[in-house]
């Protein structure tokens, strides 16, 4: 199943988006295995996943964007928790 995650995110020159979240495919809550999105223009993000069916194993992902700087620090992205349902969305389309 190919997953793909777009945002709208406003970022600076020099600034990357990454994706961390508490399942171990979205770096298990670690910055520093957090994964990239890829700048689509000057507001979107976006990261597709290729995920094997039964790898998503919890009902809820717990994520949180990261703003990454030139200089190597980063910064969390302010907010709410944000929840993703990957066995809901996954068993939406298993009959297609």
């Amino acid at each position: 199943m190919k997953f793909t995650f777009r945002v709208r995110y406003h970022t600076r020159p020099g600034q990357s988006l990454h994706l961390s979240g508490n399942h171990e495919i979205f770096g298990g809550s670690n910055p520093d295995r957090a994964l990239p999105l890829h700048y689509r223009n000057h507001d979107f993000w976006e990261l597709s996943l290729d995920l094997i069916p039964g790898q998503i194993l919890v009902t809820k992902i717990v994520y949180i964007l990261l703003v990454l700087f030139a200089d190597g620090s980063h910064t969390f992205d302010a907010g709410r928790d944000r929840l993703l349902n990957l066995p809901a969305f996954a068993a939406s389309f298993a009959f297609l």
